[in-house]
């Protein structure tokens, strides 16, 4: 294997920022939008003809929103997340890397924890899979490419196969499945969301991760794998779309097999096309703010919950009525001020809060270890 050189992984890691970045705003954008907007988005789900009734403005909002960026954030997320974790395990290999696994370990371990604190307040938390998901992966990642792809796909259908067996609805809340989970916290409850019936369970989301870790071993460089890259991510996205014209199911929630090869091919012609214009040397502005997005992505995650989503929803009584082009203002309210905040903060500091928090923290749990 080549391994690029360090100005090469430079350019590498501003591509995977600018993706990272833009998988943040569409992070911001559907959360705003579906809790401020929750009455409309409800009355759309409920009634498609709902849809008729709306402002033009806001159908544009909608359909951009609820439809085509709903679950993509995440998909981008994680394949991202699958990318970082295969590029630092071939860094091991090579011998360029100064720790091993354990710093890996202990952060996933924080992230089951965090994610779990944090669940009781977003309770669609995903960071307690990620972490489940890093701890899997560092197994994974020690297969030949051959085994790793198999193993995508027995997660990927395997997911069918647990749900012919075990009702889906065990554990939610009846007849509000999505809603809310009433057997959280038991431990039956807890590996049943987990591995099969959450709204990130292992079976079949994994297959993100997995796909990323394939991609990491590609010499993301290279511009002629960019351009496969962004060629077939957009032929699948095309292909997968029109499939899903003829009837095939492709919800976010549960997650069907359509969804997750949605957003594997969405999600590779993305990458491709960031890592790309990652080789430009001198980014304009518009770039280097959402590539300091991607850097702040871990604080951006909570951030947006606690600083905009909690006082919002507590003003309002609960009562989620917003219009789709008030909660569309507030995300962009949101992504400037928080554009321009990331941008001072890393002036001054290499990393964001909650990233060196989590570093910090992952260092003295192994040095406590040992």
């Amino acid at each position: 294997m080549n391994y690029p050189s360090s100005r090469n992984n430079a350019v590498r890691l501003a591509g995977l920022d600018l993706a990272r970045g833009l998988a943040v705003i569409g992070m911001v954008l559907v959360n705003f939008v579906y809790v401020f907007s929750q009455n409309h988005v409800v009355a759309l789900e409920n009634s498609p003809d709902a849809f008729n009734a709306l402002s033009l403005s806001s159908q544009g909002i909608a359909a951009f929103v609820l439809m085509g960026l709903a679950g993509r954030a995440a998909s981008v997320f994680l394949i991202l997340f699958g990318v970082g974790l295969s590029l630092q395990s071939i860094r091991r290999q090579k011998g360029s890397s100064s720790t091993g696994v354990a710093p890996q370990i202990s952060r996933y371990f924080l992230l089951i924890l965090f994610g779990l604190a944090f669940v009781c307040l977003w309770e669609a938390d995903i960071l307690h899979y990620i972490g489940l998901y890093g701890l899997l992966a560092l197994l994974l990642v020690k297969l030949n490419t051959r085994w790793l792809a198999f193993s995508g796909l027995v997660f990927l259908f395997g997911s069918l196969i647990l749900r012919a067996l075990f009702p889906y609805e065990s554990g939610w809340q009846p007849n509000a499945i999505g809603s809310h989970y009433l057997d959280l916290w038991s431990a039956p409850g807890i590996f049943r969301q987990l591995i099969f019936n959450g709204y990130h369970p292992v079976f079949p989301w994994i297959t993100l991760v997995i796909w990323g870790l394939l991609l990491g071993r590609l010499d993301l460089n290279d511009i002629k794998i960019l351009k496969r890259m962004i060629q077939g991510g957009l032929v699948f996205t095309l292909i997968f779309f029109a499939t899903q014209s003829l009837g095939v199911s492709a919800r976010f929630f549960p997650a069907d097999i359509l969804f997750i090869l949605l957003g594997i091919s969405n999600s590779t012609w993305i990458l491709g096309l960031c890592l790309k214009i990652g080789q430009n040397p001198e980014p304009n502005r518009a770039e280097a703010v959402i590539r300091n997005m991607g850097r702040l992505a871990f604080s951006h995650y909570p951030g947006h919950v606690l600083l905009v989503i909690v006082p919002v929803v507590v003003f309002r009584n609960e009562i989620m009525d917003m219009t789709f082009e008030a909660a569309f203002l507030w995300s962009f309210a949101y992504l400037i001020l928080t554009g321009i905040a990331g941008h001072l903060w890393l002036k001054r500091f290499k990393q964001g809060p909650l990233e060196k928090l989590l570093k910090d923290l992952s260092v003295k749990l192994v040095a406590r270890w040992r």
